[in-house]
């Protein structure tokens, strides 16, 4: 639903987008030679979600959704993995959602993401203010995933670790595909998927069913979830294209564990903490998203494109907050209720013509977005009873507005040059209306105002067909979170309407090759950050935030690919990172911490980060319909804290696949095993960053069997 006064703001940024075309760029997913290729498409004027590879100065890695890698198609975090400058970590905890971070941004959290702007086939699924997840973005009903870091993820809007693109399957042309899969394995884990694709006449249809369940490798950690997403493509011929989409994910069931100290974890990885048995935390969650697309190409007018969406999240939420802890009477209670309701457009407008030196192109385009959250809170107990909902604590209406114009230019230099600019203009509005108001508890109704404007600029040289190098730099923009807000590090009641947002320079180099058998890359980056925004408390699963100074991130990217000869592919990918607080602070460092008493020296490690990671997999078909895959992944040990000594150990996997692919009757039959973890090793999967009771570790599994059956037709 666009706001009514839409077509004034549309007029308006018009008339400024204007002006700052003359200075303004075009970039948007960006280049570089990614481990898994899809077929290039080349787009007139290409705006931020349709660039063709190796044409733009920025790190690109382009994800072909394997079904060799036997995976569960839960979501699309294991296609995630390997992929140079992004960590990926598993809780084992389905009420959190997996952690996911991009050269460093993105790990302080503790549910869901942050730092990283997501999309779904151009428009956004991340929030307004900037939280998003993957939990509900089906891996099944997706044949392709862009991983965007650098400079140039900053024009995606709320971001400042880069941008994650997923692209829904459709078919080209006439016809019609079938698959079903199931996979069932360890841990009670089943996982069935069906998706039908279908194209006529220049319509196409595509429909994707999944579910999930498992009884979890932890104690008090099963769950459960289902999803449906359709896309139906309409061919208006000179009018244009539609395409409508609906995502349906619902997860009754999601129960948190929590996490463990270094003690529990080396006693029992597969226990739950005491607090998690005692109080059942635990999450419900549902969403719906509709959305539309239109799209007009022609040489006359270019190419203009209108998405407009809107969606509704409902989310029930049980913490382990002690009951003595809410006796106070500013308390928000130790369960959650949220409601949200977000909307917006996103219109732009591209053209390309030949001018002096070469070809150019020009991107201008308006983006609003707006979330309405009904957040109420209660307490977790009602008398003696734990893990239900008692009386009420907490009633407030937040929202969230959006609003970006941004502007982008190319300029191809001849048959060895390209030159990008890119500006964006984002203004986010964060406001609260309190309605539990006693005499105990004030009114804390209030509001924030963040704007920016973001330059981005970028190089791209060939210096022979097969090898390119790049130069980018830019700015970037993260506001806190409505969920970021929620919790006031002083323990006192409203929204944390005093934090301010993180501001990064970035700087990226690159170079990047392909010859024969073999294709390389090597990326060099680094950000400064100010006001970096910081986890300063985490008790039973509530977050406290505060600006804690500022950072420095710097590190080596590298990938490799060889074909040594037929039939076998040897892919590697290794991370080197440094990130450190630039200037000291002071931090809370136990459950109970009316002010920030611990200082944080500066040159402190950025905690919940691997400053080393590495990824290798070795790929043999030895005959047409067999397969089969040995992997290792390796990360160094994680600081868990701001200022603590103490890290969750670095760890090695190895993990092995085999496939077999039979003809059946005009279709095929694939067979499939995943052996995870195969020496059985004790691992922490991810951490809870600065867990004031010191319960920082998420354990991984130990080995785990996977196996599956996979019908395609045609």
């Amino acid at each position: 639903m666009i706001h009514p006064p839409a077509h004034r703001l549309i007029a308006a940024r018009i008339r400024t987008l204007a002006a700052a075309a003359l200075l303004a760029g075009s970039a948007g997913a960006a280049a570089g030679e990614p481990p898994h290729t899809l077929p290039p498409v080349r787009a007139v004027a290409a705006p931020l979600d349709r660039a063709a590879p190796d044409s733009l100065p920025a790190s690109l890695d382009r994800i072909r959704l394997d079904p060799q890698r036997g995976g569960s198609e839960r979501h699309i975090g294991d296609a995630l993995r390997g992929v140079p400058g992004v960590q990926v970590r598993d809780r084992q905890n389905h009420a959190r959602d997996t952690q996911l971070s991009i050269r460093g941004v993105g790990a302080r959290a503790s549910f869901g993401i942050r730092g990283i702007r997501l999309l779904l086939d151009g428009l956004p699924v991340s929030l307004p203010d900037g939280q998003g997840q993957i939990s509900h973005l089906l891996a099944a009903a997706s044949d392709g995933i862009d991983v965007l870091r650098g400079p140039f993820s900053a024009l995606h809007g709320n971001a400042s670790g880069g941008a994650i693109l997923v692209h829904s399957a459709r078919i080209a042309g006439e016809g019609e595909a079938l698959r079903l899969r199931a996979s069932t394995g360890s841990h009670g884990t089943h996982s069935t998927h069906a998706r039908w694709l279908a194209g006529r006449n220049g319509h196409d249809l595509a429909l994707t069913a999944a579910g999930y369940r498992s009884d979890g490798f932890r104690a008090h950690s099963a769950a459960r979830a289902a999803g449906l997403n359709a896309v139906a493509g309409l061919d208006a011929g000179a009018a244009g294209r539609l395409t409508l989409a609906l995502l349906l994910h619902d997860q009754p069931e999601a129960l948190d564990p929590l996490g463990l100290d270094r003690v529990q974890w080396r006693q029992d990885p597969a226990a739950a903490a005491d607090a998690a048995l005692q109080f059942d935390p635990r999450k419900a969650f549902r969403e719906h998203r509709l959305a539309a697309i239109w799209e007009a190409d022609t040489a006359s007018a270019g190419h203009w494109r209108l998405g407009l969406w809107q969606g509704r999240r409902e989310v029930e939420q049980f913490l382990a907050i002690p009951v003595a802890a809410q006796r106070n009477p500013l308390s928000s209670g130790g369960a959650i209720d949220l409601n949200h309701v977000h909307d917006g457009f996103d219109l732009r407008h591209g053209r390309a013509w030949q001018a002096p030196g070469g070809e150019m192109s020009l991107t201008l385009g308006l983006a609003l977005e707006r979330l309405r959250q009904h957040r109420r809170g209660f307490e977790n107990f009602v008398g003696d009873r734990l893990g239900v909902r008692g009386a009420l604590r907490r009633d407030e209406i937040n929202r969230a507005r959006a609003e970006g114009s941004y502007a982008q230019l190319q300029w191809a230099t001849g048959a060895r040059g390209s030159l990008l600019l890119g500006l964006r203009r984002s203004r986010v509005e964060l406001a609260s209306s309190d309605r539990y108001v006693t005499p105990d508890n004030p009114d804390d109704s209030g509001a924030a105002h963040h704007a920016r404007t973001v330059p981005v600029a970028g190089y791209l040289h060939r210096f022979s067909p097969s090898l390119r190098g790049w130069l980018a730099a830019g700015g970037g923009f993260e506001t806190p979170t409505l969920a970021e807000l929620a919790y006031r590090a002083d323990g006192r009641p409203g929204l944390a309407f005093d934090l301010r947002p993180a501001r990064s320079r970035n700087l990226e180099v690159g170079l990047a090759a392909q010859r024969g058998r073999t294709a390389w890359r090597l990326v060099v980056h680094g950000s400064l950050t100010d006001d970096e925004l910081a986890v300063v408390r985490n008790v039973g699963g509530r977050s406290s935030f505060a600006n804690l100074g500022d950072t420095r991130r710097r590190g080596i990217e590298a990938w490799i690919r060889h074909e040594p000869v037929e039939g076998w592919q040897i892919e590697a990918a290794a991370e080197w990172l440094d990130a450190r607080f630039r200037r000291g602070f002071l931090r809370c460092a136990g459950a109970v911490c009316p002010q920030p008493d611990t200082e944080v020296a500066a040159g402190s490690p950025l905690p919940g980060i691997a400053a080393r990671q590495a990824f290798l997999r070795l790929h043999w078909q030895p005959r047409p319909g067999w397969e089969a895959a040995i992997e290792s992944e390796a990360r160094a040990a994680i600081p868990v804290a701001d200022g603590s000594p103490e890290r969750a150990p670095g760890h090695a996997l190895v993990h092995v696949a085999l496939r077999r692919v039979l003809p059946l009757r005009g279709a095929r039959l694939a067979v499939y095993a995943r052996v995870e973890n195969l020496f059985d090793r004790a691992h922490v999967a991810s951490v809870i960053v600065n867990e004031s009771n010191r319960r920082y570790h998420e354990p991984g599994p130990g080995r785990s069997l996977l196996f599956g059956l996979e019908w395609n037709r045609p």
